[in-house]
C-alpha cells in the first residue's frame, strides 16, 4: 500500500483548480504538511483486481477494480473506496444485436452490489437484496483466500447481531479491512491495539453509479426514480412506491441542467446539437449519486466520465465525511452522557473541543468555484440532512454543556455551603473563647483588690457593667447574622 494523496497517481490538473483553496488544502495538502500529518490520509491497495459476482444463478460477472482505497481521516472515520466497471457488457443499440447488459441488470447490481450484510432471508434460505455470493480475485484471475461469502450462510451474520447486538458485514467487505476486526467481535479485545471497525450506517454502502446508454429519453421516469433511490428492477410502467409518494419525486432528486425528456422542435440545423446536448440526467437520494448520458455521446463518455471519477467523487468524499464524522460525534456524545462526575466532564470537553475543530476546518459549506460544483455540492448535502444533523448535534452540545454548567453550580454550591458552614462554627467557637477571655480578665483584675469578689459583684461595678452589657450585645447580634448566613446557605444549595 501506498501512503499520502497522489502516492503513485497523478491528480487531473482540472479537478484540482475545481476546488476552493482551503478545500485543496484538505483533499490534496497544498498546505505544505507531509502526508502522515494531513487530516487526511490515504491508503492505495494494488493486490485485488476484479470482484466475482453470483446475482442469481443465471447472472454471474466479473467486475474490473479500477481503484481500491482506504481514507483515513483524523475525526476517526475510514472510508472504504473502491471503483467498479462493467467490462464488455455494455448495451449495444445495433437492430438485430444481442444486449448482453439490460437496464434492469444493471439497477439490480447497483442495488445488490453497496449491501454489506441481508436485511433478511426467504423462507427457502435466499438473501434479501444481496448477491448469492461475492470474492475478490487476484491478477492471476484466482479467488482471494478468506475474502468469499456466501450470503446463503446466516449464522456467519446472525451471530454478531444475537451476541452483541451490533452490526455484521460480509467477509469480502471484512477483507479489507481485516486488520481491524468488527466493533463487538470478542477476538477485538484480545488485539495488542484493541481498535476496531464500528459501521455508523445500515447495511447500504454509499455508492455512486455511472451509466450509458442508448438513448436516454428511452428509460420511464420510474425507471429514472429506481437509478435514484438505487431499488433493484422492476415493471418500467410503474414505480417502486405509490405514485402518490412518487409525485415531483425529480424536484428533490434531479438534477435536469442539461436534460429535457422530449426534444425541442425547429430547424435541425439550429436545434439538433441542443436537442443532442441535453441528454445527460444526474440523479441523487444522499446515500446514492446517479448519472445518466447516452453512449454515442463524446462529451459524456470523455468529460463527464472523468469528472465523475474526479469532481463528482471528491465532492461526494467530502459529503459522505461530513456526516459520518457529525454522526461519530453524535454517538460520542450520547455515551459522555451515561457517564458521570468528572468522566462526563472530560468527555464533553473533549467533545466540544473536536467539534469545534471540526466546524473550522471542515465544514465546509461551498467547496467548488464552478456553479454547478456549488449546486451538486449544496443538493447532495441536503438530501443527505447533513444540515439538519450538524444542527442536531451542535443542539445536543449545547444541552450537555447546559447540564455540565448546572453540575458545575451545584457542586460550587456546595463547596460555598460547606466553607460557609466551616467558617461559621469557626467564627463562634473564636467568638465565645474571646468572651471567656475577657470575664476572665475582669475576675481577674478585680480579685487583685479583693479575694472574695465573684462574678456577680463585678456585674455590680458601673464600667464593668457597662463593658458586659456591651459584649453580650454584639455575641447576640453576631450568632445572628451567622444563624441568617447558614440558613441562605442552606436555601441556595437546594
Amino acid at each position: 500500500m501506498c501512503v499520502g494523496p497522489g502516492a503513485g497517481t497523478e491528480y487531473d490538473y482540472s479537478e484540482i483548480v475545481y476546488f476552493h483553496s482551503y478545500v485543496r488544502d484538505f483533499l490534496y495538502g497544498g498546505d505544505g504538511k507531509p502526508a502522515d500529518k494531513r487530516p487526511m490520509r490515504v491508503f492505495h491497495r494494488t493486490d485485488i483486481h476484479k470482484l466475482s459476482v453470483d446475482l442469481d444463478a443465471q447472472r454471474k460477472y466479473e467486475l474490473v477494480v479500477n481503484r481500491l482505497e482506504a481514507y483515513l481521516f483524523e475525526t476517526g472515520v475510514l472510508l472504504i473506496v473502491v471503483d467498479i466497471a462493467v467490462p464488455g457488457l455494455e448495451a449495444e443499440s445495433v437492430e438485430g444485436s444481442e444486449i448482453k447488459f439490460s437496464l434492469k441488470d444493471a439497477l439490480d447490481l447497483q442495488n445488490t452490489l453497496r449491501m454489506v450484510f441481508p436485511r433478511r432471508w426467504s423462507s427457502d434460505g435466499k438473501p434479501s437484496e444481496t448477491p448469492l455470493r461475492a470474492g475478490w480475485l487476484n491478477a492471476a484471475g484466482k479467488l482471494i483466500d478468506g475474502s468469499e461469502q456466501n450470503f446463503m450462510k446466516k449464522d456467519e451474520f446472525t451471530t454478531i447481531v444475537r451476541q452483541q447486538a451490533e452490526l455484521p458485514a460480509a467477509k469480502h467487505w471484512q477483507y479489507l479491512v481485516k486488520a481491524l476486526p468488527l466493533y463487538g467481535d470478542p477476538s477485538a479485545a484480545q488485539r495488542p491495539n484493541r481498535l476496531s471497525i464500528k459501521q455508523i450506517e445500515d447495511q447500504r454502502v454509499p455508492s455512486m453509479t455511472y451509466l450509458a446508454v442508448p438513448n436516454p429519453r428511452d428509460i420511464s421516469e420510474w425507471d429514472f426514480a429506481r437509478i435514484a433511490f438505487y431499488d433493484s428492477a422492476g415493471e418500467s410502467s410503474v414505480g417502486s412506491y405509490s405514485d402518490e409518494y412518487l409525485r415531483d419525486w425529480d424536484k428533490l432528486s434531479a438534477y435536469d441542467r442539461f436534460w429535457q425528456r422530449d426534444v425541442s422542435p425547429g430547424d435541425p440545423v439550429v436545434v439538433n446539437d441542443h436537442n443532442e446536448t441535453m441528454r445527460t440526467r444526474w440523479l441523487c437520494s444522499g446515500y446514492g449519486f446517479a448519472v445518466v448520458g447516452a453512449n454515442d455521446d463524446k462529451f459524456y463518455k470523455g468529460q463527464i466520465a472523468a469528472n465523475f471519477g474526479h469532481h463528482y467523487f471528491r465532492m461526494g468524499l467530502i459529503a459522505h465525511f461530513q456526516r459520518a464524522s457529525l454522526l461519530t460525534f453524535r454517538d460520542q456524545l450520547a455515551e459522555a452522557t451515561a457517564r458521570t462526575g468528572s468522566k462526563f466532564r472530560k468527555s464533553v470537553i473533549h467533545i466540544q473541543k473536536t467539534v469545534t475543530q471540526f466546524r473550522a476546518r471542515f465544514w465546509f459549506h461551498e467547496v467548488s468555484t464552478q456553479l454547478q460544483g456549488q449546486e451538486i455540492f449544496t443538493w447532495w448535502s441536503d438530501r443527505l440532512g447533513n444540515r439538519a444533523l450538524f444542527d442536531q448535534v451542535t443542539s445536543d452540545i449545547a444541552a450537555a454543556e447546559s447540564q455540565l454548567r448546572t453540575q458545575f453550580e451545584e457542586e460550587e454550591s456546595r463547596h460555598i455551603n460547606n466553607i460557609t458552614e466551616i467558617g461559621g462554627a469557626l467564627a463562634i467557637v473564636g467568638f465565645l473563647v474571646s468572651l471567656a477571655s475577657l470575664l476572665i480578665s475582669l475576675v481577674t483584675a478585680d480579685g487583685a483588690k479583693n479575694q472574695s469578689t465573684n462574678v456577680f459583684k463585678i456585674v455590680d461595678d458601673p464600667n464593668n457593667f457597662h463593658v458586659v452589657k456591651t459584649t453580650i450585645f454584639v455575641a447576640v447580634v453576631f450568632l445572628l447574622i451567622v444563624w441568617l448566613l447558614l440558613r441562605l446557605s442552606r436555601n441556595r444549595s437546594k
